[in-house]
């Protein structure tokens, strides 16, 4: 599989593929992860394509108890649309994801720097959200570029073709991160005072102008 043909529902196979790899390092006695991976508390995210693929995963997977995409994009392929191949997720298959949703999105995704957007407005977090089923949890972070997740030196092309924001790249990786790490200690380890921090950060980053919440 090239970069140029990348199979979406293959991608999801080989997430669940990951995901029934580690249940059975869990159970096996003697391995470094034997009893560190809760079969009941499976959290998925991951950036740009990642995160639809998560979404993806998460519509058929029962395993799958929360998620936490990175700005997901929802694009087809980059060379021809196939639905078969490059499923839409938004709006079509998020009924089917009744679980804890914390979805991160980059204001500026949307912006035009070369041919196309990064993110285009039409496949974007945003998107995800309103198809989203209750509790979700929708934070648009001000004055960011989609390739503002990557860290540095992950692919210049990458970097050159989305628009960036002011906002410092190291800001926006730590404040995802931190969004993302109590949410998911909230939504599967039912932790309260994660729950608490997270409700409190995201107040704080909005009153500063730093981020947009919506929630439903």
């Amino acid at each position: 599989m090239s970069l140029l043909d990348l199979n979406h529902v293959t991608l999801a196979e080989d997430l669940r593929f990951v995901i029934g790899r580690c249940l059975e390092m869990y159970q096996t006695e003697g391995h470094a992860l034997c009893g560190l991976i809760g079969p009941s508390a499976i959290g998925l995210s991951g950036h740009s394509l990642g995160g639809k693929i998560s979404l993806l995963e998460a519509a058929t997977d029962g395993r799958v108890r929360a998620a936490a995409p990175l700005d997901p994009v929802d694009g087809g392929g980059p060379v021809a649309l196939d639905p078969v191949r490059y499923p839409s997720v938004a709006p079509e298959l998020m009924p089917q994801i009744r679980i804890p949703l914390l979805l991160v999105g980059a204001q500026l995704g949307g912006d035009v720097v070369l041919f196309t957007a990064c993110a285009p407005t039409d496949e974007n977090s945003e998107r995800f959200f309103d198809a989203a089923n209750p509790p979700a949890i929708e934070v648009t972070q001000l004055d960011v570029g989609h390739a503002q997740y990557v860290d540095p030196g992950a692919g210049a092309l990458f970097l050159a073709s989305c628009a960036q924001g002011e906002v410092p790249g190291g800001w926006v990786r730590a404040s995802s991160a931190a969004y993302v790490t109590a949410f998911l200690l909230g939504a599967l380890r039912g932790e309260g005072d994660a729950r608490s921090w997270l409700d409190a950060r995201l107040a704080e980053d909005e009153a500063a102008g730093r981020v947009r919440v919506r929630r439903k």
